[in-house]
């Protein structure tokens, strides 16, 4: 039972780790293309916004991919166990 649960973790680690990987991936692409010269204009032209900027934009992110993929995760059904 133990060895079950052991394997069922690691399960769930590897997909975590290839969902993150995936989004951040589209994430920097994304993020480079539409975001990059507003930024650059941003940080040339006052950098305090452009620090508050960052900032919550790093927090908009890491709350977004948890809710993304914790709600994949759900609704693949790996978090079901028998007990």
């Amino acid at each position: 039972m133990e060895k079950k649960k052991g394997r069922k973790g690691i399960s769930v680690l590897l997909i975590e780790i290839l969902l993150y990987a995936a989004f951040m991936s589209l994430y920097i692409y994304l993020g480079l293309r539409y975001m990059g010269e507003p930024m650059y204009r941003l940080f040339n032209n006052n950098l305090s916004l452009y620090s508050a900027a960052v900032i919550l934009l790093i927090l908009v992110q890491a709350v977004m991919l948890e809710f993304i993929v914790n709600f994949l995760i759900k609704s693949l059904g790996i978090f079901k166990t028998k007990e």
